[in-house]
């Protein structure tokens, strides 16, 4: 199996603030207790486990603003150095022998064989350019909804032993009560991440699809030992990846 990194995993400091108590108490109108054996402070070690490997450092950094800029700044980058190839390869006689005067003769070579090389760099940042996925719409928003079917991809482990319950979500047409996995991440996430959750019926079911395709495992779950680089997956999988949070933002292109 393939370990998730630990290099690019929050610190368990930054979940410091989750625990016992305060799941104990956002939990208190929940109609369930941990399970035999999975009392609140594993419930609490748990979670921030799971949520430090879920939430990559880069996911709170607010100066990100998708590929927009990087894709202009690319484009822009190309579009001269094209132009540049292309003027290099119009001068005058006059300009020439201007530069043959000043350049010896490896000079005037290396010059002559470089051209071709600029236009390839130029066009080669504009294919790369082209590539980019730039989403519609606000970028943090898509962001923000794949950060959160993380969480929900590596909390469902955690609910499931806790409670002996599946993670699933009553997907009934026009159920008000999505069931207890839902009321549970909802709850746990805005403890842990100070934030309300949206579109938790859609954050839901795409979690649920990666848990049944690919599901978190935790080997040393009841070991005080617990850590955020034990987990695994059942495939090598990008979105499992801290580093590649973004990947699915970023680039169509396959690696």
């Amino acid at each position: 199996m393939q370990a998730l990194p630990a290099d690019a995993i929050l610190s368990d400091a930054t979940y410091a603030h989750v625990t016992a108590d305060a799941l104990r108490l956002a939990l208190s109108e929940y109609s369930i207790d941990p399970a035999k054996g999975k009392g609140w402070e594993w419930l609490a070690r748990a979670v921030k486990i799971a949520f430090t490997c879920s939430t990559p450092y880069s996911a709170l950094n607010d100066d990100h603003h998708g590929n927009a800029p990087i894709r202009d700044k690319f484009l822009g980058l190309g579009k001269r150095a094209v132009e540049l190839a292309k003027d290099l390869e119009v001068l005058s006689d006059e300009e020439r022998r201007i530069i043959d005067n000043v350049f010896n003769e490896e000079a005037r070579a290396i010059m002559a064989t470089t051209i071709p090389h600029v236009t390839f760099l130029g066009e080669s940042l504009e294919i790369i350019a082209g590539a980019l996925k730039v989403p519609q719409g606000k970028w943090k928003s898509s962001a923000a909804r794949e950060l959160r079917v993380r969480q929900a991809h590596y909390l469902s482990p955690i609910f499931e032993a806790a409670f002996g319950r599946s993670a699933t979500v009553n997907d009934r047409p026009g159920a008000n009560d999505l069931g207890p996995w839902a009321t549970f991440f909802l709850l746990v996430a805005e403890v842990a991440t100070l934030e309300p959750v949206a579109s938790l019926r859609e954050v839901l079911k795409e979690a649920r699809r990666r848990h049944m395709a690919n599901p978190i495992r935790y080997p040393d779950l009841d070991s005080e030992n617990l850590r955020c680089d034990s987990a695994t997956t059942k495939n090598r999988i990008r979105p499992c990846d801290c580093v590649r949070f973004r990947e699915h933002l970023y680039t169509s292109v396959s690696h």
